[in-house]
């Protein structure tokens, strides 16, 4: 493990060779792209105020500050916003994080840490921590609820007493949306199956979602092209998120 990330703090560690580091801003944007190049519409800030369902094959209706949308689907897909949604907010909890960024690494700096391979940490020895390398070599850390912006940057000079001197150029909170049993979960609300959610994605949220679309759309229907096979696994789905 030292010859991998140079800390006294850590004695062994578990190495997963299929996982992968991304920045998830370009991920969506690249998304975006690609949804909008098939067709799809997409509008910022246009919060939903009213959701009024559609009942016997009537549309659904959803109110934002500059009109209204009438849909035969709709797909909830809202992340932490889900808690203020009636008909899911039960089966979510927010979970508060922190996030502190370091100034950039210089080159000595990098020489005491090692890290060479860059790659993501996640440590779950007090609370749950997660450590990686930015492109300008800023130390991104990431911590869970019960921590506090001050205990991140001591493990920081816990973790790595060589960089002492290094300063913070920044922190910020947020909020993730973790389902109440853990367990990333789709499926429908009412009885006409036209409105699907997909919920609970907690620290784990770029992977798995990105599947999840492919089983968004089986269970909208919508998508002619997909395989039996596939709507068949998303009914299994939501069927176990039930």
């Amino acid at each position: 493990m030292r010859g991998l990330v140079n800390s006294p703090h850590y004695l062994g560690a578990r190495y997963e060779t299929r996982c992968a580091l991304l920045n998830p801003s370009k991920l969506v944007r690249g998304l975006r792209s690609r949804a909008e190049a098939a067709g799809a519409l997409a509008y910022d800030d246009s919060p939903i105020r009213v959701f009024s369902p559609g009942t016997k094959g009537k549309r659904h209706r959803l109110l934002t500050p500059s009109g209204v949308v009438k849909a035969d689907r709709v797909v909830f897909a809202t992340s932490a916003y889900t808690a203020h949604f009636p008909a899911l907010s039960s089966k979510v909890r927010l979970v508060d994080t922190y996030n502190v960024l370091t100034e950039p690494l210089s080159d000595t700096q990098l020489a005491t840490v090692g890290w060479l391979g860059r790659q993501g940490i996640e440590d779950g020895c007090d609370l749950v921590h997660y450590h990686r390398l930015t492109a300008d070599n800023r130390l991104l850390v990431r911590g869970a609820s019960s921590d506090t912006d001050e205990h991140l940057e001591s493990s920081i000079y816990t973790l790595f007493p060589g960089l002492r001197s290094l300063r913070i150029a920044t922190q910020w909170h947020d909020v993730v949306p973790a389902a109440q049993d853990m367990a990333y979960s789709l499926g429908y609300l009412g009885d006409e199956r036209r409105i699907v959610y997909s919920l609970g994605c907690s620290s784990h949220d770029v992977a798995f979602p990105i599947h999840a679309g492919h089983l968004l759309a089986a269970l909208t229907g919508d998508y002619p092209h997909l395989r039996w096979g596939q709507r068949r696994r998303a009914e299994r789905v939501s069927g176990r998120a039930k």
